[in-house]
């Protein structure tokens, strides 16, 4: 079970994948940002993320950096599809 479990988290996919997601997203959130801070972002920066999971790096950036460009690209289309939830929520809600 942990093997499979553990798959979920090179190639998220389905119920798993998306279990898979909300623990990245939660989990990872102190890493990413330290890891944002280290990158020294300044005002036109381009940011390619590589494996941007359930999306919180490229969000966490956009809120945070003005003028700056983000994009990212992933294996996975269910994690493509809970980052662009993520982009539509953050969008319509402002929060």
């Amino acid at each position: 079970m942990f093997e499979l479990l553990a798959k979920q988290f090179e190639k998220p996919e389905g119920i798993l994948g998306k279990l898979a997601g909300k623990i990245m997203y939660f989990e990872n959130r102190k890493i990413n940002k330290w890891t944002i801070r280290k990158l020294n972002i300044k005002r036109r920066d381009s940011i390619l993320e590589v494996g941007y999971g359930p999306g919180y790096s490229i969000l966490f950036i956009m809120d945070n950096y003005r003028h700056v460009e983000a994009d990212g690209v992933d294996v996975s289309e269910d994690m493509k599809t809970a980052a662009s939830k993520l982009m539509t929520m953050k969008h319509k809600t402002g929060k």
